[in-house]
């Protein structure tokens, strides 16, 4: 299983790092940190959903990570039928 303390605690501290680059930084990273910030709490609020057996996922957040997944198969990074998300939390 990839989901363990190390990682929530690397989405918890990229989540901290940007929403202090938003309150400490120009204007010209507000964007760029509110992109950031917008993945990592989509990905953590699916993780969290399937941890948890509750579908508590908005669906920007659902439509966020299957147009990522999307790409990703496209690209060939992952194959047709596979989720990132998925085997991100098995």
């Amino acid at each position: 299983m990839i989901i363990n303390d190390d990682f929530n605690l690397f989405m918890e501290n990229k989540i901290n790092k940007y929403a202090s680059n938003i309150i400490n930084n120009s204007v010209d990273y507000d964007l760029l940190s509110l992109g950031e910030i917008s993945f990592y709490i989509s990905l953590q609020s699916i993780l969290q959903s399937k941890c948890n057996n509750q579908y508590q996922a908005s669906l920007y957040e659902i439509g966020m990570m299957d147009a990522i997944n999307d790409v990703l198969k496209i690209l060939g990074v992952i194959s047709e039928g596979c989720f990132y998300d998925k085997a991100l939390s098995e």
